[in-house]
């Protein structure tokens, strides 16, 4: 596999440790029930240490949740507790809870994440959705 393979699994592992959602480490365009799924995103930043070829390297990630919108609470109440801080639902502390990736990677930052969005997918189904930003550091 490619390092961008292998960061995308080692990050699913990492959000597999939340118990109320499924993780897949690609992105679902029809996706069912409540879902994370993570996919590259820009930028890809190389030659981040002097002298080195080709030294350290920022990959990042965006991180989705999905919820079908079934009722109007149901999903809010899911996607406030990914939101949190801390906690067994937080995306932030599970996407943090091994920082080296199982070795992949120099460090690992869940840096930010969004509001509340609502949207319909390919099969007619609503749905709301929020998003987080990762960072993971890399040596060569």
């Amino acid at each position: 596999m490619s390092l961008i393979a292998d960061l995308r699994s080692a990050l699913k592992d990492n959000l597999d440790t939340i118990p109320s959602v499924n993780v897949s480490r690609f992105a679902m365009s029809s996706p069912k029930g409540t879902l994370l799924h993570l996919w590259p995103s820009g930028p890809l930043i190389y030659h981040q240490a002097f002298g080195t070829d080709p030294g350290l390297s920022e990959v990042h990630f965006t991180i989705q949740a999905v919820a079908e919108f079934s009722n109007d609470y149901s999903p809010q109440i899911t996607l406030d507790r990914l939101l949190d801080v801390t906690g067994e639902d937080s995306v932030r502390e599970a996407v943090e809870s091994d920082r080296t990736l199982g070795g992949l990677a120099d460090d690992v930052i869940c840096d930010q994440a969004g509001g509340y969005e609502f949207s319909v997918g390919l099969d007619n189904v609503a749905r709301l959705t929020t998003e987080w930003s990762v960072r993971v550091l890399v040596s060569s």
